[in-house]
């Protein structure tokens, strides 16, 4: 079956036991004992019982809007997005390099399929690949599992994405929606002020207020070698019309902390981030810098194995009177390294959102975030290694989600 095909049967298993939408009829137990990719030799899966629960009990939560945990090649093709190619959209992987966004078979975090992304050493190469996903629950035929998304216990509206080769989906996700996901500060939303005038039954526009989201990462030692650029992008929430608005926060793939001023001995691969417009974290006020919100927080590092973090974002002000600044979007982060079952708090900031002012061609606007993605861009640097980074069981909800228990 080729990658036209499975997509239009939604989730297919290639080489296993089930096809088309019986595979995803319900939330398997298990993955099948053998998958393949392209019609190439079987390769074998884990089947790891108790992480299959706590995968069903995680995603059974009754503020869940969407999940993946990649069981489906196309769940890493529906959200493919390559730079330069058409207006972006890359579902059938058409797209210069479009292999170094892949969906894996076997290996991830519960043993099973995960999204792989890789940059080769050089300069620039595939550094515009993606991984976008609108925070709208979508249909079966248009999440790549081929189940509806849970939509936070169907509350939420189902919205129906149907990407084309080098097609324009991703980027007018919210001209064309009645409802395009947002989440934002309560007064934000009315329509005839900050909403989608195309709609103006919907009194509002946000699917809510604040947001979770959980995912597994992966990255490799080498991201820290000697020469490799010190701010590569590992995370991002966004919008559906730019990877990079004033509002983007992004947490970085990599970020050498020196001995001085920050204080400690040297340690790598730390979990960090920063905000597009550069203003700074509390504390600091009008001397905020940027562009790093927090570089004296705890130092907490990636383990190399596949760690959890969960991200709780609350949309503030848009942009505040200065002075005095107001420091009312939050972010939270809590993290867990491999057989950790509680979370650490790593991260815990306020700051003065600056949101772009347009959206969508400069038809309305919004001050709110409505998308994320994975992502490997390296500035177009010159790196002197391969990079690899993974992701895994990506949910997406209203409220907070436990962490894996395995």
């Amino acid at each position: 079956m080729d990658r036209r095909g499975f997509i239009k049967t939604g989730a297919g298993v290639v080489g296993g036991l089930l096809t088309g939408f019986e595979a995803e009829a319900q939330i398997r137990p298990c993955a099948p004992p053998t998958v393949s990719v392209d019609q190439g030799p079987p390769v074998a899966t884990s089947c790891n019982i108790a992480a299959a629960a706590d995968w069903q009990s995680r995603i059974s939560g009754p503020g869940v809007v969407w999940y993946h945990n990649f069981d489906a090649r196309a769940e890493v093709d529906q959200f493919r997005w390559a730079a330069s190619y058409g207006s972006g959209n890359d579902p059938l992987a058409r797209a210069p390099f479009a292999s170094n966004l892949s969906w894996q078979p076997a290996g991830g975090a519960d043993g099973g399929p995960y999204l792989r992304l890789f940059r080769p050493a050089g300069a620039g190469v595939a550094d515009g690949y993606v991984w976008w996903r609108q925070f709208s629950p979508l249909t079966g035929a248009s999440n790549g599992r081929g189940v509806d998304d849970p939509g936070a216990g169907g509350s939420i509206p189902l919205q129906t994405f149907t990407p084309t080769d080098g097609g324009d989906q991703t980027n007018r996700w919210a001209e064309t929606q009645a409802r395009p996901g947002y989440y934002g500060k309560a007064g934000y939303e009315a329509a005839g002020n900050y909403g989608n005038p195309t709609y103006p039954q919907y009194a509002s526009i946000f699917d809510g207020n604040e947001f979770y989201l959980q995912v597994r990462v992966k990255t490799q030692a080498d991201r820290m070698t000697v020469g490799n650029v010190v701010n590569g992008k590992l995370l991002n929430f966004c919008t559906t019309w730019g990877t990079h608005p004033n509002q983007e926060l992004v947490t970085v793939s990599a970020y050498p902390l020196p001995s001085s001023p920050l204080g400690g001995p040297y340690q790598g691969n730390v979990h960090n981030m920063y905000e597009g417009a550069f203003t700074g974290y509390i504390g600091q006020g009008s001397n905020a810098t940027g562009p790093i919100m927090n570089p004296t927080g705890p130092k907490w590092a990636y383990s190399g194995g596949w760690d959890t973090l969960l991200y709780h974002i609350k949309p503030g002000s848009q942009n505040p009177s200065n002075p005095p600044f107001t420091y009312d979007t939050t972010i939270e982060v809590w993290a867990a390294h491999p057989g950790e079952t509680s979370y650490t708090q790593i991260w815990q900031v306020g700051f003065r959102a600056i949101y772009d002012d347009t959206e969508q061609f400069g038809r309305y606007r919004k001050y709110a975030w409505n998308a994320f993605l994975c992502w490997i861009y390296q500035n177009w640097e010159n790196n002197v290694t391969d990079i690899v980074q993974c992701y895994d069981q990506v949910i997406f909800s209203k409220a907070f989600i436990a962490c894996p228990a395995t």
